[in-house]
This record gives structure tokens, sequence and C-alpha cells, in this order.
């Protein structure tokens, strides 16, 4: 399934509105905000911080994937679910992607976030037919992108126009990451300049009248 920017926010939503156990696979272009996203769904769908574990790939060995499952087995104390986030996750280890094919079989009482910069083809084939894949594209990316640098910027104070925010994202290649770093660098500028008083301005403050002292 290929997912324009904002159509991840849409199936996100579907999601949140009623989570169940699942396992998801973000994958695709760096810096659109895949993480992010499976941040904000793995909050939601625990219900309590405390259920939220964030994991790297390159670490999620088959033992560690094994304890997973021996600690998961019973209901979370806090909140409705173990919701885990796992970045990375084409460099999980291959006895890793095994083990977590047995595991995803039976969700039982987890949420499942992976997040990944690389294509399908990196992963296990099984371990691949136990998620619910979705492709975070750059396509149809230009105007809702143009439209989100231009709410924060103005929730920011910062001075950018409908142009200066499309062409921060066409030279950041679209990657909203590096967009929105560049938005952080403008508005710095901008408060920057506005804090510095010129020497002419000075000038024309005029000095207290006597009567006024």
């Amino acid at each position: 399934m290929v997912l324009p920017w904002q159509h991840g926010l849409t199936k996100a939503l579907d999601f949140l509105s009623n989570p169940y156990p699942e396992a998801f696979l973000f994958y695709g272009c760096a810096g659109l905000g895949k993480t992010s996203l499976a941040r904000i769904m793995a909050h939601a769908a625990a219900g309590d911080p405390f259920s939220v574990r964030y994991l790297s790939g390159p670490d999620l060995d088959s033992n560690t994937v094994r304890d997973i499952a021996a600690a998961s087995y019973h209901p979370p104390l806090f909140g409705k679910y173990y919701a885990y986030v796992v970045d990375e996750a084409d460099q999980t280890p291959r006895g890793g992607q095994i083990r977590l094919f047995s595991l995803l079989e039976n969700l039982g009482h987890t949420v499942w976030i992976f997040t990944s910069n690389e294509s399908m083809e990196e992963f296990e084939p099984r371990f691949v037919s136990r998620v619910k894949p979705l492709l975070f594209s750059k396509q149809g990316i230009m105007e809702p992108a143009t439209e989100w640098l231009l709410s924060i910027a103005q929730k920011e104070g910062i001075s950018l126009s409908k142009t200066g925010a499309a062409n921060l994202i066409r030279e950041s290649n679209n990657n909203l990451r590096m967009a929105l770093q560049a938005l952080e660098l403008k508005g710095a500028d901008q408060k920057k300049r506005h804090q510095i008083v010129p020497s002419e301005a000075r000038k024309t403050v005029p000095e207290p009248a006597l009567n006024d002292l």
C-alpha cells in the first residue's frame, strides 16, 4: 500500500479510534514522520506510557524476542496493551525476525510498529507475512507539506510566505525533518535580528524632561 504523507495520518487515526492487537511496518523514504507517527500510535494504543517500549532492530535478537514474549504473556499492569516501537527494523537479525514470526502469529496483548527506511526486500518473507506493511511515499507531498510548514511558522511567529515554505521543502528534497530544521534556523535568525536595536533608533529616543523627573 502506497501512503502519501497525509494518508498516513488518516490510517493512523482509523487505528487510534479503536486500537487492537496489530503489527505494522512503516517503510519508505527518510524524514516523512514514520517514527513520530509510530510513537503517537504506540502511546495511544497502550493507554499508559509505562506500557510503551522503544527498541532498536540491531538489538532485537532471538533471545530478546523470547524475553519479550514471556513478559507480555499477561495483560499489562498499566494501560490496555504493550506497545513496541522498533526502529531500524530492517537491521533486525534474521534469527530475531524468525522468532518474531512466531510471536506475531498470536499478538495477545501487544501492538507492534516497525519502522524502516529500506524496502521490504531486506526482511525475512515469513516476518513480512505477519505485519501490515505501509509504504510512506513522497507522492503528492508538496501541497500538504507546504500548508503544514506554514501552520507551524504561524504558531511560532515566524514570517514565511507560501512560496518560501515550498522552497524550504524543495531545498530539503521533500524531507520534512530537514525542512522543519531549516524553518527553526530561519525563526532563530529572525528573532536575533529583531532583538538588535539599530543605533539610529536609539538616537531618536527623547531625553526625559525635567518636569517628568
